[in-house]
C-alpha cells in the first residue's frame, strides 16, 4: 500500500492543575465546573490503513490486544478495546480499515491516557471518513463514547486537553464546555517551564469503582464531597486569575489547596506514600504540589522555587520517584 494512503494521528496527555472533578455530572449540571489544565508532549498514537471492503481490524500495541470484525456494526462494546470500539462506531467510517494504536502515556500515571486514546481514535476515523475534523467535536465524541456508550462516570476536561492542546481554562455547564486558551505572558510561560516538575510516584492511580461512593456522598449532602467540589472549583477560578496576572507564587500555593480539597472526595484518593512525596517535596524546594488525576497513586506535579528544581528532583528520586521530563503540547489532536 502506498505510504500516502496511510493515515496517522496523535493526541496528547495532560496535567490537571486545578479544579479537576468539577467537570463531572451532577456537579457541573448543578453548580458548573471550572478546570485549569495543560496538554503535554506524551501522546496516544494511531495509524489507519484503508481497506476496500468493510472488514475492521483493531490492534492496541501497548495492551497486546487485537480484535477483528466483518463490519463496524459487528463491533461489540466489551473487552480491553471497548473504548476504542465505541469511538470507532461514533466516528462511523464507511469503509473497512486496520487501526493500530499505542500510547506513550504511562498507564496509571494520572495523565489521562484513556482520553487521549479515545480522542485520537475519533480523530483518525473522522479524518478517514470526512477528510478532516473539528478538535472540540472530537473531545465531545470521546466523552459521549465513554459516558453514554460505556456508561462510565466521567467528565470532559481530559478529552478537551487531548483534543485542543495547550493550556486551557475550561468551564463546564452540564454538557456545554467553554474553552479559553489564555494569552499568558512570555515570562509566565518561561517560569512555568523552568519550575514545574512532574514525578511518577511508582504506584498506579486509582482504578477501582470509587465513583459510586463519591456520587452517593455528593447526593447525600452530609459528607465531604460537595464542600470538596466547591473548594476545587474555587481553586480553578483563583488559578485562572493567578496565571493571567503572572502570579506564580499564588499558582503554586493553589496546587496545595487543590490537593487539600481533592482528598475530601474519597479516602482512596490519599495514601501515606503520596503524602510522603508531597511532604518531602515541600521540604526540598517545592512551593506547591498536587496529585494528578484521580489520586491514589500516579504522578505528582510540583512547582519549585527558583533554582531549587534539581534539589527537589534529587530528593524525590531518592524517595523512589521517577522524574518525567515534559513540555507543553501546542497542537492538540492532529492527523496527517
Amino acid at each position: 500500500m502506498p505510504d500516502a494512503a496511510i493515515l496517522r494521528a496523535r493526541a496528547p496527555g495532560r496535567i490537571d492543575f486545578g479544579g479537576g472533578g468539577t467537570d463531572v455530572a451532577p456537579y457541573c449540571e448543578e453548580h458548573h465546573g471550572i478546570v485549569v489544565n495543560a496538554a503535554i508532549n506524551y501522546y496516544a498514537q494511531a495509524t489507519l490503513e484503508p481497506c476496500d471492503d468493510e472488514h475492521i481490524e483493531l490492534h492496541a500495541l501497548d495492551l497486546g490486544v487485537r480484535e477483528e470484525a466483518a463490519s463496524i456494526d459487528l463491533l461489540t462494546l466489551d473487552g480491553d478495546l471497548a473504548l476504542i470500539k465505541a469511538c470507532v462506531r461514533r466516528a462511523a467510517p464507511e469503509r473497512g480499515f486496520k487501526l493500530t494504536t499505542c500510547s506513550e502515556i504511562p498507564l496509571g500515571s494520572g495523565l489521562s491516557s484513556s482520553a487521549a486514546i479515545a480522542v485520537v481514535v475519533g480523530a483518525i476515523c473522522t479524518q478517514y471518513r470526512a477528510g478532516g475534523f473539528d478538535q472540540a467535536e472530537m473531545a465531545h465524541l470521546a466523552f459521549r463514547a465513554e459516558r453514554d456508550d460505556l456508561n462510565h462516570w466521567t467528565g470532559q476536561q481530559d478529552q478537551y486537553a487531548a483534543a485542543v492542546g495547550w493550556i486551557n481554562f475550561l468551564e463546564f455547564i452540564g454538557d456545554d464546555v467553554s474553552c479559553e486558551k489564555p494569552l499568558l505572558s512570555e515570562h509566565t510561560l518561561r517560569q512555568l517551564e523552568r519550575n514545574l516538575l512532574l514525578v511518577f510516584s511508582g504506584h498506579a492511580h486509582l482504578a477501582g469503582d470509587i465513583h459510586l461512593d463519591i456520587l452517593a456522598d455528593y447526593r447525600s449532602r452530609t459528607g465531604t464531597v460537595l464542600p470538596g467540589m466547591h473548594g476545587l472549583k474555587a481553586v480553578g477560578r483563583q488559578m485562572r486569575i493567578a496565571l493571567r496576572s503572572g502570579d506564580l507564587r499564588t499558582f503554586a500555593e493553589l496546587l496545595n489547596e487543590n490537593w487539600k480539597y481533592h482528598q475530601m472526595l474519597h479516602p482512596s484518593c490519599h495514601t501515606p506514600q503520596l503524602q510522603r512525596f508531597i511532604d518531602v517535596g515541600l521540604a526540598h524546594g517545592a512551593l506547591g504540589a498536587k496529585v494528578c488525576g484521580a489520586g491514589g497513586g500516579g504522578c505528582i506535579v510540583y512547582y519549585a522555587r527558583d533554582s531549587e528544581k534539581l534539589r527537589l528532583a534529587a530528593a524525590l528520586t531518592e524517595l523512589g520517584g521517577r522524574v518525567i521530563p515534559f513540555a507543553f503540547d501546542h497542537a492538540g489532536a492532529v492527523a496527517w
